[in-house]
């Protein structure tokens, strides 16, 4: 009896120690687990697989390290699990090669093998997989339980949703725990280069190829690389990865506009900005003159030459070099005919023509592509379709306008008001009124601006005739006629005849005509000028003896019988005058010559002067006698002592000379 009871006694002890054994091994479960139920197939199966590293079990006597195989290593992750042949109930920690994770496991307290811990931590230093390099596991379940896994790729603890079951130890409740086990560090340019990143500040420059990307900190503030042949404005929204909530700005290329955006802190694009304002600055491009775009809703009104209509009253449609610089900008006057001609602002190079005022034409130029007028169109038909054009022929000022702001073209019966002539044009719209110049005699040609071939007439002043020339249509002045007779009744066309110096002209500007014949037709300063004609026969300056004068045969084309005085052999003598540029020694007639001059008198009985040419005295003496035929008359002086013909040779003498 005494043997069954101790017996009876030692039974229930180890029941009650068995009993306390599972209690506490199910309060470390319920600790570690939560009420997840445990999967076993035997009350010595391991511990149903967790997210969370469990706390170590030092408070459970460990057995001797004699009472194990072999020493646990690597290799010994490999092993199976080995419960032991002992009677206990000890919890320890084996490596699930196929879940890849430590679990519980009870042993045996003998006979076991290397894949036996004695903590969690023992356990996973020596065999699991670091889960900072583990992929992310979403696991199975029901539920949604907000957690987070270190991504491998960006370095960086991100956010997940678990579903309750299964994963991996890449499973962490908060941040700061994913953290402080995978210690970030992403790379915060989204293209990387493989040089060292190189740090940088807001608004700093990083060279050629490369932008400050700026994050929520200084170490991810650095030079990232640019893509390449894509502008900053045109790269799409990117908001980035990472943890970070940065208020941002990006343009917009579709609508235009600078918006906001959340960046989170990593990898994000050039095309994100501090502020609104380095946003536009840096793309809003704004091609008006004046004020800013008209916007719809807050969106930039996008205009083109085939739709104007889409500009409010107070815009007009601004044709930029593309579709985003084609907007609505508020206009500067009531007429794009009125305003200056600009070139703007900007690198582009675009034909377009705008309206000269002055010289009421559409001309070209090379507009830069921003903040031009509206005198700006795309072609000349239409910049012509929209102002008043014609040309202004006028070479000084502007023509007389008629009340529709056009050109009064003048005619026989319009002429024009007083200070302006009519301009002879090539057309009749260019056939107008111009401001005048002065007198149309006293102004030097003008052959115009023009591109035509116009025969016209001009008074030279100098020769004072009237000569052709080629008028090219606009451009001239009045001293510019159709004909020849036109110029010839409007200035005062003569010959100077005069050898030297000016003839003495009348208030119409014309020489004054005399009679040679008449002392006194010319003032007494003056000497008629005895011209084969009226036109040539003028006063010259210079009045003096004509009989003291030279012969002056004269200069022109003609040939005339006229007389002069031989001053040497005083007698009158024909000579051949050329029409112009003689001298006063210049007589029609023998008569008017012998009349004028102090000829020598005929001592003989039987005169000459009714021959047509004067015959020459012979000057005779005593010991000097006359020709045959002749006798020597005797005078009171030497000049009257001459060879006299007798009557018969003057008879001979007479036809011989008249022959």
């Amino acid at each position: 009896m005494p043997p069954l009871r101790w017996t009876f006694l030692v039974l229930c002890a180890v029941v009650a120690v068995r009993t306390a054994d599972d209690s506490l091994i199910d309060s470390f479960k319920t600790m570690f687990f939560g009420n997840e139920p445990e999967k076993t197939n035997n009350n010595d199966s391991a511990a149903p697989p967790q997210n969370n590293p469990p706390i170590s079990y030092h408070q459970y006597a460990a057995t001797s390290s004699s009472s194990r195989s072999q020493p646990p290593s690597g290799q010994s992750c490999t092993l199976p699990r080995q419960i032991g042949t002992g009677p206990y109930r000890i919890p320890r920690w084996y490596y699930n090669p196929v879940r890849g994770r430590c679990e519980l496991f009870y042993w045996s307290g003998c006979c076991g093998n290397g894949n036996n811990f004695q903590t969690f931590q023992t356990c996973q230093s020596t065999c699991e997989v670091d889960p900072c390099s583990q992929d992310k596991e979403a696991g199975v379940g029901a539920v949604q339980i907000p957690r987070f896994f270190f991504n491998k790729d960006t370095r960086l603890c991100e956010q997940f949703q678990y579903f309750g079951t299964g994963g991996n130890r890449n499973n962490f409740q908060t941040l700061e725990e994913c953290q402080s086990q995978c210690p970030e560090s992403p790379n915060p340019c989204a293209v990387s280069s493989g040089a060292t990143l190189a740090p940088c500040a807001p608004g700093q420059g990083c060279g050629t190829g490369s932008y400050c990307h700026v994050g929520a900190q200084t170490q991810t503030t650095v030079c990232c690389p640019k893509p390449a042949a894509v502008d900053r404005c045109q790269q799409p929204l990117n908001v980035g990865i990472g943890n970070s909530n940065l208020q941002r700005w990006y343009f917009n290329p579709l609508t235009q506009q600078c918006q906001t955006c959340t960046y989170r802190g990593l990898q994000g694009n050039e095309n994100n900005f501090l502020s609104q304002n380095e946003c536009e600055q840096s793309c809003l491009v704004n091609p008006c003159k004046i004020g800013s775009p008209f916007r719809s809703q807050g969106i930039t009104v996008q205009c083109s030459a085939n739709s104007p209509t889409v500009c409010p009253a107070g815009y007009y449609c601004h044709l930029g070099a593309d579709q985003t610089t084609s907007v609505c900008c508020q206009a500067l006057g009531n007429s794009p005919c009125e305003e200056e001609m600009t070139q703007g602002e900007g690198s582009a190079a675009l034909t377009r023509f705008y309206y000269d005022a002055l010289q009421r034409k559409c001309l070209a130029f090379n507009y830069l592509g921003l903040k031009g007028n509206r005198n700006n169109f795309q072609s000349k038909e239409h910049c012509e379709s929209t102002c008043p054009v014609w040309i202004n022929p006028c070479a000084i000022g502007q023509p007389v306008m008629t009340p529709q702001q056009k050109p009064f073209q003048c005619h026989q019966g319009a002429t024009c008001s007083s200070g302006y002539f009519c301009h002879l044009g090539f057309d009749d719209a260019t056939t107008v009124c111009c401001q005048s110049e002065g007198d149309p005699c006293s102004l030097v040609v003008k052959e115009g601006n023009g591109n035509h071939h116009l025969s016209r007439w001009f008074y030279n002043q100098k020769t004072r005739q009237c000569q052709p020339f080629t008028y090219t249509g606009q451009g001239g002045n009045e001293n510019n006629f159709l004909l020849r007779e036109h110029c010839e009744a409007t200035c005062p066309v003569w010959i100077n005849a005069c050898p030297s110096g000016e003839p003495y002209l009348l208030p119409n500007g014309k020489p004054q005509p005399c009679d040679s014949t008449n002392p006194n037709a010319c003032p007494l300063t003056h000497w008629c000028h005895p011209g084969p004609d009226a036109s040539t026969t003028m006063c010259c300056p210079g009045r003096a003896d004509p009989c003291t004068n030279t012969l002056a045969q004269g200069e022109g084309p003609l040939s005339v019988t006229r007389y002069y005085f031989n001053a040497q052999s005083r007698t009158c003598d024909e000579f051949m005058f050329r029409g112009l540029k003689g001298n006063s020694n210049n007589f029609n007639s023998l008569a008017e010559c012998e009349k004028a001059c102090p000829v020598q008198q005929n001592p003989c009985p039987i005169t000459m002067s009714s021959l047509k040419h004067s015959a020459k005295l012979v000057p005779c003496s005593a010991t000097k006698s006359c020709p045959s035929q002749q006798w020597c008359h005797y005078g009171e002086t030497k000049e009257t002592t001459v060879c006299c013909p007798n009557g018969k040779f003057s008879i001979s003498l007479f036809f011989k000379l008249k022959e």
